[in-house]
């Protein structure tokens, strides 16, 4: 069951401050609101972006410039960086379903 606010609104529902630091919440309530779910899969789709972007920068660009432990990190990053996309991504459908569904179905009061 979900818990409610003093005010009686369904956390979920409500949109974030997202400048508040996140003291005192645990990891399952993070994810209980869609709004920090997409947040996070914001981060993670442009992170994994630059990562993939100059992993092949560097991997295939600058490989002549580089150490070979920089060199098998610049792979590493063309693989993590589709890594991090693919899971940003599934949680962006995941939060956009959860927002639908909370709005189609909401909590009574």
């Amino acid at each position: 069951m979900r818990r409610r606010e003093e005010s009686g609104r369904n956390p979920a529902l409500a949109v974030p401050d997202l400048h508040r630091p996140l003291e005192g919440i645990d990891m399952l309530d993070f994810f209980e609101s869609p709004y920090r779910v997409l947040m996070a899969s914001h981060v993670l789709l442009v992170g994994g972006l630059v990562m993939l972007v100059a992993g092949i920068i560097l991997a295939y660009g600058l490989d002549q410039y580089l150490t070979l432990p920089a060199l098998v990190a610049s792979h590493a990053m063309t693989i993590l960086g589709p890594t991090a996309i693919k899971i940003g991504y599934v949680m962006r459908l995941l939060a956009f379903n959860r927002m639908r569904v909370d709005q189609l179905h909401p909590v009574a009061m």
